[in-house]
């Protein structure tokens, strides 16, 4: 049984403007940026965070810098967020094969960005003590449970796309720093290979909604549905 969820009234503080552009955003979004070939255009992880950084509108090192915030003041566990980054990457960046901790990335990345907003005279977004979107959390659960047996069978097959741990990380995600960013790790994690129902496809629509996302987000994953 999927539960249904509701916001409180009055909305959620959020980085609307990159909400409503449509754009993925954020500390997954970042996670992109280091695909199979960054080590061909940039000698160290810290060159490929400030070119994207700098390359991209300052609404995104706004947005990162809210993700990055929010897990920094949370108690997830390090070896959780090394392994929701090294996902994002498809494993083409370890944080600890470059030699460098969880911790010390979110730091960088904290500094990075927040250097960003201040050179652009951008608010720096403000990060309530609880995560507004908390109430979405046993939703985003819900789902993270529905499609875990699919993803442990290509760690269980060796992918060399998926981490292992990735589901338990997903998990602590939502319910203990943020259901909104769990969800859009979520959206990265899912395998190419496998197939969604059309009823799975329509919640995670249902969702993004909920998120403000816009449409290519959870859109860009209905080749999925079978």
């Amino acid at each position: 049984m999927v539960r249904e969820f509701h916001l409180p009234a009055g909305g959620v503080i959020g980085v609307k403007a990159v909400r409503h552009h449509g754009e993925e955003f954020g500390l997954p979004h970042l996670g992109q940026a280091f695909h199979s070939g960054w080590r061909d255009e940039f000698s160290t992880p810290g060159e490929c965070l400030a070119a994207y950084v700098r390359q991209q509108p300052v609404h995104f090192s706004e947005a990162l810098l809210a993700d990055a915030l929010r897990v920094s003041a949370a108690s997830l566990a390090e070896w959780s967020f090394e392994a929701l980054w090294e996902s994002s990457t498809r494993r083409s960046m370890s944080l600890r094969r470059e030699g460098t901790t969880g911790r010390d990335w979110l730091h960088r990345i904290i500094d990075t960005s927040s250097s960003r907003c201040d050179d652009k005279r951008a608010d720096h977004p403000e990060i309530p003590a609880e995560c507004p979107y908390m109430p979405l959390a046993g939703a985003v659960l819900d789902e993270i449970s529905i499609i875990a047996p699919l993803i442990l069978e290509q760690v269980e097959t060796s992918s060399i796309y998926v981490t292992s741990g990735i589901v338990t990380a997903l998990s602590s995600c939502a319910a203990g720093v943020s259901p909104d960013l769990a969800f859009r790790y979520l959206l990265l994690a899912l395998p190419h290979n496998i197939s969604i129902t059309r009823s799975q496809f329509d919640r995670y629509v249902h969702l993004g909604r909920m998120f403000d996302y816009g449409s290519w987000v959870v859109g860009r994953h209905e080749h999925l549905v079978q």
